[in-house]
């Protein structure tokens, strides 16, 4: 069963996700949709970070992934840059991705928002301005906490809400873990 508290999920169901995600990092995954199997290089580095959290890190995918990180979009350099971080790995490797992204934040008084260097969304891995913000959000506080930009992240995402929310469900989400995530390791509140 899993480790979270208050939460039970199978062994057996863990052990198929984790497998099925390592597949994803060795090319050997079956792809239902033309779409997203053209996008999977930017899925491994999400498959990179869940297997991380799962304690199953892949360190040598993480060295492939850096290595071809020009390729990526910043959301995925940052989910590589927190998986090398879950797994401990090297740590010039997370904050050289770290660094790649922050040089492309747009900052505005309080607030920061990052900057898409160009007009692609991979709508098939559900990208979005927001998600990237959040996981910025995530990989400051893990690699850099004491980051002065941290704050501004927080505020941009804030300030991303309409009506008190965000776009998608997804945006949600991913706003939502970030901001618990900071607040949890601060103490404050920040919702």
């Amino acid at each position: 069963a899993s480790k979270m508290p208050g939460l039970e999920v199978p062994a057996a169901s863990l052990e198929r996700l984790t497998s099925y995600l390592r597949d994803i990092l060795r090319d050997q995954a079956a792809t239902a949709r033309e779409e997203w199997h053209s996008e999977i290089e930017l899925v491994k580095p999400f498959a990179a970070y869940v297997l991380a959290l799962a304690g199953t890190p892949e360190p040598a995918f993480h060295a492939q992934l850096f290595e071809r990180r020009a390729t990526l979009p910043d959301f995925a350099k940052l989910l590589l840059a927190l998986a090398i971080d879950e797994s401990h790995g090297d740590r010039t490797m997370a904050t050289t991705l770290l660094d790649e992204v922050v040089a492309t934040v747009r900052v505005d008084g309080g607030t920061a928002t990052l900057e898409r260097k160009d007009d692609r969304y991979y709508y098939s891995t559900m990208d979005s301005d927001v998600r990237s913000m959040a996981l910025l959000a995530m990989a400051l506080e893990a690699i850099r906490p004491e980051d002065a930009l941290l704050p501004k992240v927080q505020n941009g995402l804030l300030a991303a809400r309409e009506g008190g929310r965000w776009e998608s469900t997804q945006d949600n989400a991913f706003a939502i873990l970030a901001l618990a995530l900071v607040e949890q390791m601060r103490g404050g509140s920040v919702l």
